[in-house]
């Protein structure tokens, strides 16, 4: 199961002008317009993370965020462009231009060229080590982030926990019992019961974006992902790291109807965080699913690796 989350911008209009400046982030470098600052940690940040507007108000002009993971399919772009135009409030007014894979400079890539209500945009996503860098944004002003992309990977960083491993507990052993991990797409992790299934994804953007904006969108990023989704309510909960929502829902998975379960959270002092789904057969299985959920959280530097066994039992 891929899942996938894109750093979403509200792009209501195009300034007149756009002034540049080089930002030194984590295993790489881009110029973007000067509202774009990154005041992170650079270690810290190393997994997972976004470039982010200082004032936090539109109009955006491009976003840069990073995550672990393989590069999306081409057929998983329509997606995308989808979720562009959701997160401008265009309804039903996007027309994809191109989708292709490319390269940018030596790195592999993919790239999609929509049009919403007759704005050309992009999303381009490209290799830059073990993780993927994401450009999102009106055309000309992403082609120059594109182009002026230095892709600096850390060795020492890119074997940490959340390069690694997604997620830790501060009580393994007893939190992930009678668990196993499954197969998962690279940067994800995916644990299993046998009769149930949770994955552990990463989140660019986890702050950034509000669970009434997370919840309109999520129809979205499940389609992205191949996934129908029909939401059925949601309620707060508590994990290691503070509140969380978490959102109920029908599922449509190569063509059957699953009960789910999603929840997200920032990780403590990065800018990125952890999106996490859930597929269960009855609401008892939910529950015992959840209560694993719960009391994950991000993975942190002093972690030992997660012990789960490597042969999963039967997938559902």
């Amino acid at each position: 199961m891929r899942v996938a989350f894109v750093y979403l911008l509200l792009l209501v209009c195009k300034p007149a002008s756009v002034d540049y400046h080089r930002v030194e982030l984590p295993g790489f470098s881009v110029e973007v317009p000067t509202t774009l600052v990154y005041r992170g940690d650079l270690r810290a940040d190393y997994p997972t993370g976004a470039v982010k507007d200082k004032q936090r108000t539109p109009p955006f002009v491009v976003g840069v965020s990073w995550s672990t993971g393989a590069l999306s399919t081409l057929d998983e772009l329509d997606g995308y462009g989808k979720l562009m135009a959701q997160g401008i409030g265009a309804r039903g007014e996007v027309r994809v231009v191109s989708r292709e894979a490319a390269t940018v400079g030596d790195a592999a890539a993919v790239r999609l060229e929509v049009a919403i209500k007759s704005m050309p945009m992009l999303f381009v996503e490209i290799i830059c080590g073990k993780r993927k860098i994401q450009i999102t944004g009106t055309k000309p002003e992403a082609e120059r982030v594109i182009e002026s992309l230095r892709c600096t990977p850390i060795a020492e960083l890119e074997a940490t926990p959340g390069t690694t491993e997604l997620v830790g507990f501060d009580a393994p052993a007893e939190a992930v019992t009678g668990w196993s991990r499954g197969e998962a797409e690279p940067g994800q992790l995916a644990i299993t019961n046998g009769t149930t299934v949770a994955v552990f994804a990463p989140t660019p953007d986890a702050t950034g974006v509000t669970p009434d904006a997370f919840e309109r969108l999520l129809p979205g990023i499940m389609e992205v992902a191949g996934i129908g989704w029909v939401g059925k309510g949601r309620e707060r909960g508590t994990g290691p790291e503070g509140a969380r929502e978490v959102w109920y829902g029908k599922m449509k998975i190569d063509g059957d109807d699953l009960p789910g379960a999603v929840t997200m959270w920032p990780c403590t002092g990065r800018s990125g965080g952890i999106m996490a789904i859930v597929v269960h057969p009855t609401e008892v299985a939910r529950s015992a699913a959840l209560e694993v959920v719960m009391k994950a959280r991000c993975a942190r530097p002093d972690d030992p690796p997660l012990a789960l066994p490597t042969t999963p039992a039967e997938d559902p």
